[in-house]
This record gives structure tokens, sequence and C-alpha cells, in this order.
């Protein structure tokens, strides 16, 4: 399939599913509420990295944050099995706090200076007391989530759940960093750290609006398989815009991932074809210092020749079909709603364009 089709493609699902809509309130409302109660320097640095408002306290008529995606999941996959949200919230809210914390400490790992279309915490008061803001971000997680009022065994089992995932996704990060250290990483590897770094709380956003609704071992099963897919789905997306993505609308420009070097899906699998064929020129332009503008117009050139682009999207629509698998399975179990913007939701975050 080449380029033009996928652009046709993208132009279909590039529209998110009205659940972001459904339940954006109630996870800003949500979160708001959580920082409510701290001083007026840490709630101002965390409603700062959360959205809430300006460096300088100033509340923002409207939120600026991301996709709020695992907590919307969170609750469309509760409402969906049992037309109600609210079990769930405060696991949803949990969730992405332990994100954000996540964000924090990775704008200080990667040295980024901006997130969102904003300076980053650390840019701006300094990496201790951003330290310090994704700490508590962690710590208010935990209290978030015990205010359930549910029965017992599943409030320790989402614990249990929460607790996994977070380290999963700190064992991603650190592998992560030790990619980066490393000449050679495999496509295989790489898709292993993201499924920690990034797939974990996706996984465990799906998982828990599914124990949380019915508790039923097989349903939850699934949601969690179902998360899994999604994730790495999500993750090489990501790497795919980090490319070939529209810069008008990412915000980045044309192979801005390439000019910071980083070891991404797309760029391991060009260097495993060019290994396979005995051709050590992408891995010559890849580990040089610095990268120029014309060398990575020559090395996206190259992952061209490679149908990279093409064999990365394939990966996507793999792992989304086997998410849609899971869905399917469990359809009887669903609201006609629910399953209609579960599945609306997998082709959106497989061909989105930001």
């Amino acid at each position: 399939m080449n380029r033009k089709s996928f652009d046709n493609i993208d132009n279909v699902f590039s529209n998110p599913p009205e659940c972001f809509d459904k339940f954006r309130l109630i996870v800003d409302q949500g979160l708001f509420d959580c920082i409510g109660p701290f001083s007026n320097e840490l709630k101002k640095t965390m409603g700062y990295h959360l959205g809430f408002n300006d460096q300088d306290g100033n509340l923002l008529d409207k939120r600026s944050a991301g996709k709020s995606l695992r907590p919307t999941l969170s609750l469309l996959v509760c409402e969906s099995l049992t037309s109600d949200y609210l079990p769930v919230l405060y696991s949803a809210l949990a969730i992405e706090l332990i994100h954000n914390f996540s964000l924090i400490h990775d704008d200080i790992q990667d040295r980024d200076t901006e997130r969102r279309h904003q300076k980053t915490v650390w840019t701006l008061w300094g990496e201790p007391r951003a330290l310090w803001i994704g700490n508590t971000m962690r710590s208010l997680a935990d209290s978030t989530q015990s205010n359930i009022e549910l029965d017992s065994t599943i409030m320790l089992k989402a614990a249990e759940l929460l607790s996994q995932a977070s380290m999963e996704m700190i064992e991603g990060q650190f592998m992560d960093v030790e990619y980066e250290k490393r000449l050679h990483v495999t496509s295989d590897e790489y898709l292993l750290m993201i499924s920690r770094k990034t797939g974990a709380l996706i996984r465990c956003a799906s998982e828990l609006g599914a124990l949380h609704s019915l508790n039923d071992e097989y349903i939850t099963t699934k949601f969690r398989d179902f998360g899994s897919h999604l994730g790495r789905a999500f993750q090489i997306r990501d790497d795919v815009l980090g490319i070939w993505g529209d810069t008008k609308i990412t915000g980045k420009p044309v192979g801005s991932d390439i000019l910071r070097k980083k070891k991404t899906y797309p760029i391991l699998l060009a260097l495993d074809v060019a290994n396979e064929v005995d051709n050590p020129e992408l891995a010559s332009l890849m580990f040089q210092s610095e990268i120029s503008d014309l060398e990575m117009d020559k090395i996206i050139t190259i992952m061209s020749d490679y149908e990279v682009f093409e064999k990365s999207q394939n990966m996507i629509e793999y792992h989304s079909e086997l998410a849609l698998e899971c869905i399917n399975s469990v359809k009887d179990s669903l609201s006609k709603w629910g399953y209609n913007q579960l599945c609306h939701l997998t082709n959106y975050l497989a061909y989105r364009l930001s």
C-alpha cells in the first residue's frame, strides 16, 4: 500500500470519537479537585503542568492539555459494560496522575523544553522542583484511588494492577534510557520496551474499566488484551508521526525524531532491513554526532526505498485488528454506543494525525 492510500485512510478516521468530549469535563473536574487541597505553590505548579493555569497561577478559561486517553478509556470501558462510569472514576484519575508523573520525569530525561505548546516544568522551575512535583503526583495517585468505595477484593485487585502497571512503565523508561546508550537495538527489543513504557498504563486503564464494572474474569482479561494491543498501536503511530507527520498538525518538523536520533520503531525497522541487505549507509548516517537537514532527507529516502512507512503502518493495523477482535469477543456484553465508540477509538488511534 502506498502513502497516498494511507492518506485516504487517515482522512476517514482522523476525527476523534465523541467519548473524548463526553468524558473531558469529568476528567478535568476530577483532576482539579485532586490538586485542590495542596499549598498554593505546589498547586500552582501541578496545575500548570496539568493545563489548568499559567505559570503565574492564573486560571485558564479552558484547560490546555492532551487527549486524556487513559482516563477516557477507563470511563468508556466501564460505561460500555454497565452504563455507568462512576465505579472506575477514581482509578481513572489515578492512572492519569501516574501518566503525568512520568511525563514530568520524561521531560527531564529527554531535556525537552516544551510540552503541549508550553514550557516544561523543569525548564521554568528547575529539576529539583520538577522531580518533587512528579513524585507528588505519583503519591497523589495512590491516595486518589483509595477513595473508591467498593468491595474490598476489587479494591485490592485494582491497587495491585495500578502498582504493577506503574512499575512496568518505570521499567520501560529505564529500558529507553539504556537503549540510548546502545549502538544497536532491534525492533523486537523496542516493541518490548514500548509495551512497558507506553503500553502498561493503557492496558491498565482498559483492564480497570472492566474490573470495576462487572468483575468478570473473562471480560476483564479480554479488555486487558485489548489495552495491550491498543498501547502498541498508539506508540508506533506516534513514531510514524514523528517522521512523516504534518508539521501544521503535529507542531513538530518533518523528521523530528531523526534529527533527535531517537530509536523509534520505523528507524529501527529501517536499520534492520539495511543490515539484512548489507547496506551500511543508513547506519553511518544515523550514528553521526549530528544529522543535517540534507542527511535527514537522505535517511527518509532510504526509509522510503525500504517501505518503512508501509511496514510500520502494517504493524499498527496488525495490533489494531487484534484489539478489535478482543472487542468483538465481548460484543454481547457491551452497549451499542459503547461498542461503536471502542471500535471508533481503536481506528482513530491507528490513523490519527496528531
